[in-house]
């Protein structure tokens, strides 16, 4: 996996175990075209992470893939993949995606493209629920690709530790992930990354 999706993964994993643990709350809400929003805790999950050419579904792309499932507490398998966006103005990606994401222009000529890589995490994600820190954006991106190159939706529930620290840290003035984690203590150390994200 590559240096972002191993922080970014470590983070919301050490959340996801540490806000839950102790607390079950039991609450959905509905998204018309996608899964269920859960915030629960369940045995077995998928963390997923994505990195993007922009902000926006409709104009924007994915340019990368990760996720580590979790089963009964242990990691059960991983994926990763970059994945080869659109190509506008004689480029994949601008300086300030590249500088944010550390995926080059070059790293991207040779990536799998949508349909291929799309296909690929839908066989390894299955039907888990899907868990990471807002998470949402990473599912509207993922619906919206999986109904374009797929011609299905993506209808996995998922949980957004976001949603849950907003809850459970109400009075913290940044719900940004390491202020999150620096609130509740944890320092996770991104060589070591596997069973924290799980337990």
């Amino acid at each position: 996996m590559t240096r972002e999706y191993t922080s970014t993964l470590t983070k919301a994993g050490f959340l996801f175990a540490r806000l839950l643990k102790g607390y079950q709350i039991s609450m959905s809400t509905y998204r018309e075209f996608r899964g269920l929003s859960y915030i629960d805790f369940p045995a077995d999950y998928c963390l997923v992470d994505i990195e993007t050419t922009g902000l926006i579904p409709a104009n924007d792309d994915i340019i990368e893939i990760g996720a580590v499932m979790c089963s009964g507490g242990e990691i059960s398998g991983q994926f990763q993949t970059l994945v080869k966006p659109q190509c506008r103005n004689g480029i994949f990606v601008d300086s300030f995606i590249q500088n944010l994401t550390g995926i080059t222009n070059e790293m991207l000529s040779d990536a799998p493209e949508a349909q291929t890589a799309l296909a690929n995490f839908a066989e390894f994600l299955g039907g888990s629920v899907i868990v990471g820190y807002n998470v949402s954006f990473d599912v509207n991106f993922l619906y919206d690709g999986f109904m374009k190159y797929l011609k299905h939706p993506l209808t996995n529930n998922f949980i957004d530790v976001l949603r849950i620290s907003r809850r459970l840290c109400a009075d913290l003035p940044s719900r940004g992930i390491d202020s999150v984690m620096a609130h509740l203590g944890l320092e996770p150390d991104s060589r070591q990354f596997g069973r924290s994200m799980c337990c």
